[in-house]
């Protein structure tokens, strides 16, 4: 859930998760996205919500690079290269 909300997300959908594990998943959604927070130095969802996002970024070559490396470290796109 943190990561939706780091890349700008206003709402999460959790309905499969409280369908297929109960209502009581709620609670602990809740509870691990209160430590992430606390982890994180965190003390409210609008101290981080967007923080993701390219124009938000305060180093956008190191967020580029970043997103570069993500892409090739996946094994379903090693080595590829695409033209358009």
């Amino acid at each position: 859930m943190a990561k939706a909300i780091l890349v700008g997300a206003k709402a999460v959908e959790i309905c499969s998760t409280v369908y297929k594990n109960g209502n009581g998943v709620i609670a602990e959604i809740l509870k691990n996205l209160e430590e992430w927070m606390e982890e994180h130095k965190y003390s409210s969802i609008d101290d981080f919500s967007g923080k993701l996002i390219y124009g938000n970024s305060q180093n956008p070559t190191l967020f580029e690079r970043a997103q570069f490396m993500k892409y090739y470290s996946d094994s379903n796109h090693k080595g590829e290269i695409y033209y358009s």
